[in-house]
């Protein structure tokens, strides 16, 4: 297969951060079957030959490590060209007429592969509301102290985290040791890289909000037709939709709140000192309505 076989097809990546419903969405855009969709790092054919329903029932019985440990089966697949990761969808695939991944990069993962003018896969940016995200990434950085290898990836990311924000680490409440303070801290710091790459990137991608994505099936539909080019039943979305999420990172999500005014006062201080005024600004443009606040530094990276 050549490089021009690949050309003739229609070719998208929804890059996330995750946490935000992106395996469901992956499962919600395969529902079209002339479509493939990857999802993070998981084997390639983990959609296209995984069940939905299993996965569901799998979170709703307390099982959230499953989806932390299978996630990271092929971590190879962020080091690929996207011609040779592209050439892979079609070799396995070769019927469809959309091939593209759901949350195995990074903006800045995608926009730093060298072929990535040449490939030109249309760029969808998957989002959540900022402090959920915190949130539920907070919790899910928790959890993954029972996997050790995630447990040590996240140890050298807050260990990163102290040496960029020295700042932090002088402030009166600050515990090195503190569990709970390393995930909130390390979940401030994604949220840092996501408000990065929107200011460098925010043009190149289109943002799509989880949160409109998983209430709304028309907007649902627009979404993946955009995405894929290809036509979606409303209905079979909107059963997507009402079954409800794969992974349950919080086990209480209907009561667990998560706006900033709910959060410890030192957890208010800890985002106020790691995000800037003007990164703050770029979180705006992902269109949530965000409150005024006021930040240590007027600009910081």
């Amino acid at each position: 297969m050549t490089t021009t076989d690949i050309d003739t097809r229609a070719r998208f990546s929804v890059v996330s951060y995750g946490y935000s419903a992106s395996r469901w969405m992956a499962f919600t855009l395969a529902s079209q079957p002339e479509v493939f969709v990857a999802h993070g790092t998981y084997a390639l054919d983990s959609i296209m030959e995984g069940d939905a329903e299993a996965e569901r029932n799998q979170g709703k019985a307390g099982d959230r490590l499953d989806s932390l440990t299978r996630g990271r089966t092929d971590l190879q697949l962020k080091n690929y060209t996207l011609t040779e990761l592209y050439r892979l969808y079609q070799q396995d695939y070769p019927q469809k007429k959309a091939y593209g991944n759901v949350h195995t990069f990074v903006p800045r993962e995608l926009f730093y592969k060298p072929d990535f003018d040449h490939m030109a896969p249309k760029v969808f940016h998957l989002v959540r509301e900022p402090f959920a995200f915190i949130t539920s990434h907070t919790s899910g950085v928790k959890q993954a102290e029972a996997i050790p290898e995630l447990k040590a990836h996240y140890q050298r990311f807050f260990d990163l985290f102290c040496e960029r924000f020295p700042h932090v680490r002088e402030c009166n409440w600050f515990d090195p040791i503190s569990l709970e303070q390393k995930a909130f801290l390390v979940s401030c710091y994604t949220l840092f890289n996501l408000a990065q790459d929107i200011r460098r990137y925010g043009k190149q991608m289109t943002t799509v909000r989880m949160e409109e994505l998983t209430s709304d099936s028309r907007a649902l539909a627009d979404t993946c037709e955009r995405i894929t080019g290809l036509n979606y039943d409303q209905t079979a979305l909107e059963a997507f939709i009402h079954a409800g999420a794969l992974n349950l990172h919080r086990k209480q999500r209907d009561t667990e709140l998560c706006a900033y005014d709910t959060w410890q006062t030192w957890q208010q201080e800890a985002f106020r000192w790691v995000l800037s005024a003007e990164l703050y600004g770029y979180l705006n443009e992902l269109g949530y309505p965000l409150p005024a606040l006021t930040f240590k530094y007027t600009q910081f990276d």
